[in-house]
């Protein structure tokens, strides 16, 4: 039962399960876990390999110490955050926060350090970067063997320091894949800007080290 729960470290994942990770959304007011309240919801990550149409037997939680399969996917320093998902390394900057500072899978280089970032041009043209802003705030909001979060704040400054717009930016990161899940929130939350701003553009910009790259659009 939940009462019995104090810390996603207490549990495991049975049906034959090869990676998982967890972690407490909200507990109970039950006075339980030493006041703290025991486990009301756990959000569990796992994956399973599956033919086409096929299925897989259910996944059952039960006790155990918590996030295994592997080491947590992001790591970081004072300048970078590294995120190995065993197939692609992805570096991403701190300050300067440029989407992604760098993209290694296995010996070749396809994004150049420093290459690219999140430009939003305003209606007269004006170039807005992330890259521009020097305290862009970057930090890992979840990490585990099945996946990992890295959560980005900042502006779009232009050249000489103007601001448009504050950006969210959450990248989601999954062992064995190379992509790389991106949600972009824009912010205008300034009491320096209070009218809605036009502008004529946002995108991502990632200039890849490939000659003849084949692009495909659903």
């Amino acid at each position: 039962s939940s009462a019995s729960v104090c810390a996603a470290a207490e549990v495991g994942l049975g049906g034959g399960a090869t990676v998982g990770q967890f972690r407490v959304l909200s507990r109970w007011s039950d006075g339980g876990c030493g006041g703290m309240g025991s486990v009301q919801w756990l959000l569990v990550d796992t994956q399973a390999s599956l033919p086409a149409h096929g299925m897989h037997g259910a996944y059952a939680l039960t006790t155990g110490n918590g996030s295994f399969g592997g080491s947590p996917l992001a790591s970081e320093t004072a300048a970078e955050i590294t995120v190995d998902t065993g197939l692609a390394t992805f570096t991403l900057r701190k300050q300067g926060y440029n989407l992604l500072h760098q993209v290694v899978v296995g010996p070749s280089t396809f994004l150049s350090p420093g290459s690219g970032g999140i430009e939003l041009v305003a209606t007269d043209g004006t170039s807005f970067r992330s890259d521009l802003d020097p305290t862009s705030d970057v930090i890992i909001e979840e990490n585990g063997p099945a996946r990992a979060v890295v959560r980005a704040r900042g502006s779009y400054l232009s050249a000489v320091g103007m601001r448009a717009l504050d950006y969210t930016v959450r990248m989601h990161f999954y062992r064995g894949h190379g992509r790389v899940r991106v949600v972009h929130t824009l912010r205008n939350a300034s009491t320096a800007l209070t009218d809605n701003l036009a502008f004529r553009s946002l995108e991502l910009v990632l200039p890849t080290t490939l000659t003849n790259p084949d692009v495909r659009f659903a």
